[in-house]
């Protein structure tokens, strides 16, 4: 998702700037950083994106904006079910269900990932797959693909670590 794209009152991080060098050095010096988060304050179709960066407001043309590689942070306030694949770099969870069955679900549970066990992201490759998770002991590598048959609760709170 581009930031061009991301609706008011949003907090999202940053994944990707797809700039000329130029343009990306004097967003870093502002402090828009990849990894960082940031939340949209305002983000008319087609007009300026305003951003909260920091304690720093930025206004970020259209054009700009839709250059930017984001991923939106969700704000969580209860316990909640998500797939593996949604959560967020040393973000912990407790595995509630795997729906994989015959083979992957064999091949997941003879990985040690088993229901209500204690499951932590260590890790994620450039383009997000595969992800490094720590079950137990063990760090383990699975793909998205993979990752989508295991459910995972979640405390409240966002992905803030």
């Amino acid at each position: 998702m581009t930031l061009s794209e991301v609706k008011k009152n949003s907090t999202v991080e940053i994944i990707k700037i797809n700039m000329e060098r130029y343009l990306q050095r004097r967003l870093t010096a502002m402090g828009f950083i990849v990894g960082d988060r940031v939340q949209v304050m305002a983000s008319p179709q087609n007009l300026p994106v305003t951003l909260k960066v920091k304690d720093s407001t930025l206004i970020i043309g259209h054009n700009e904006a839709s250059k930017i590689l984001v991923k939106v942070i969700l704000k969580r306030t209860k316990c909640m079910e998500i797939k593996l694949r949604e959560m967020g770099m040393n973000q912990v969870g407790k595995i509630s269900k795997i729906t994989a069955d015959r083979d992957l679900g064999r091949r997941i549970r003879d990985m040690g990932i088993l229901p209500l066990m204690n499951i932590k992201i260590v890790g994620e490759a450039p383009m997000f797959d595969p992800v490094a998770i720590k079950v137990g002991d063990a760090v383990l590598t699975l793909r998205n693909n993979e990752a989508d048959y295991i459910f995972v609760k979640i405390d409240g709170g966002s992905n803030e670590n």
